[in-house]
Formats: C-alpha cells, sequence, structure tokens
C-alpha cells in the first residue's frame, strides 16, 4: 500500500471530498450522510464551475511522478 502522503492519494481525496460535496447523492450511495438534505446544483452557473474545476484536476496529473517499480504503474 502506497504511503498515505503519496500525491496521488492526495489529489484522490480531494478529488472525491469534492464530488461528494458537489453530487450529495452520490456520497450518500458511498456511504457519506451528511448532505443526505441536499440535490446537486445544475444551475447554469453550477455546472461551468464544475467543469473549470474538473479541469484543473485534469491538469494535476501530468505533475503525479509514476514510480517504475510500481508494478501497477502504466
Amino acid at each position: 500500500m502506497q504511503d498515505p502522503g503519496f500525491p496521488l492519494h492526495r489529489l484522490a481525496e480531494r478529488f472525491y471530498l469534492w464530488k461528494f460535496a458537489e453530487y450529495p447523492v452520490a456520497a450518500s450511495d458511498a456511504g457519506r450522510h451528511d448532505a443526505d438534505d441536499r440535490l446537486a446544483d445544475y444551475s447554469a452557473d453550477a455546472v461551468p464551475a464544475r467543469r473549470e474545476m474538473l479541469l484543473e484536476f485534469e491538469a494535476e496529473f501530468p505533475s503525479l511522478a509514476i514510480d517504475p517499480t510500481d508494478p501497477d504503474a502504466p
């Protein structure tokens, strides 16, 4: 198992916390019930804002180092 400080784990944690905040039903499906009283915001402002955040997450991938000794590495 990778060190929890591993950059991919930090990125994944940030992504999932953001995703669960943006999509409360998905959070409930995953067992998190802190936002069961909400639904996702599909307003004209929220959708482009989510797209922008996804692009920011995607932009971080090239900076992640791949460990050549990792048997699961591409």
